[in-house]
């Protein structure tokens, strides 16, 4: 973990860890720009540390990249050292935003209870 930052050393460690969650997601700048209704050249602005990632973009990029909020939210820490089977896979991306798509609360309990018990031993 690095010391104190300035906001601009800030939007490019926010940049470097976008573009690096980017290609180990397989996406391209303009796969990535297309799931989140932007221009490709918006998502180089970001990777680049031209603009700052706004906060309330973390979480569409996040799910998009098939990771937590945070580890866009705190690109300094090394998150990826605490979990070393995480996958970053578009199917698990994929995953993330067709959960967040689900129209209410009660839908997600019942298919996170039916994931338990598909899951019930194996992990």
């Amino acid at each position: 973990m690095r010391g104190v930052v300035n906001s601009g050393e800030f939007q490019k460690l926010v940049g470097e860890k976008l573009r690096r969650l980017r290609l180990e997601a397989g996406l391209s700048q303009r796969d990535l720009a297309q799931r989140l209704e932007l221009s490709h050249q918006q998502i180089q602005k970001y990777e680049r540390g031209d603009n700052a990632l706004p906060l309330e973009r973390i979480r569409p990029f996040a799910m998009a990249l098939g990771v937590a909020p945070a580890v866009l939210a705190f690109p300094e820490i090394d998150w990826m050292a605490a979990e070393p089977t995480s996958n970053h896979s578009s199917d698990h991306a994929e995953l993330l935003r067709l959960y967040e798509a689900l129209p209410d609360g009660e839908t997600r309990k019942r298919l996170l209870d039916f994931l338990r018990t598909l899951v019930k031993g194996r992990v």
